[in-house]
């Protein structure tokens, strides 16, 4: 397991594949829940960046799968930083519009008075507490989304080749961790 998802060496075929996509969708979605428990815990999220390590070594094997460079997957990360980023556009703005636009006007305020404590406050607050009630499911849903269409993606420009290639035999995932 430690291997499918840290070691970008060797190849995995489309199922092995998208057992590591559910696996990181998975933790992803957690991790995005978690603020619904207490909004203090979005700073976990920053463990979330460990998860892109592991997209880019399971969509890297998964490009020498089909012969291709490894480095295809610096590709499908930008398009996932960048569909993320207007996912969670469209969600603030579907969801929790008027909740963020009170919000801003509250730490802009702070922000004129010179009052960071007041600002720092914020992250605790009822305003942080709506903004992460109306967005945390949907954004689960849409990462969800996001990560099966990118796998869906990869999975069609990566073709399995059964012979043995230059990144070692099928379905070979390294030998890291083994």
């Amino acid at each position: 397991m430690l291997n499918l998802l840290f070691s970008p060496k060797g190849r995995v075929n489309p199922q092995e594949f998208m057992r590591g996509v559910y696996i990181i969708t998975g933790l992803m979605v957690v991790i995005g829940l978690l603020p619904l428990l207490n909004p203090m815990l979005a700073i976990v999220g920053m463990v979330g960046i460990l998860l892109i390590w592991c997209w880019i070594a399971l969509c890297a094997k998964r490009f020498h799968d089909s012969g291709k460079t490894g480095w295809l997957a610096l590709v499908v990360i930008i398009g996932f930083f960048i569909g993320s980023y207007f996912l969670g556009q469209f969600i603030q703005a579907t969801f929790a519009g008027d909740a963020m636009a009170a919000y801003e006007a509250q730490v802009k305020a702070f922000a004129e008075s010179g009052d960071t404590a007041g600002i720092m406050g914020l992250m605790t607050g009822d305003g942080m507490k709506s903004i992460v009630r109306k967005t945390a499911i949907p954004s689960a849903v849409g990462t969800v989304i996001l990560s099966l269409a990118l796998a869906f993606v990869v999975n069609k420009l990566s073709p399995h080749d059964p012979e043995e290639n230059q990144y070692g035999p099928a379905g070979s995932v390294g030998n890291t961790f083994d």
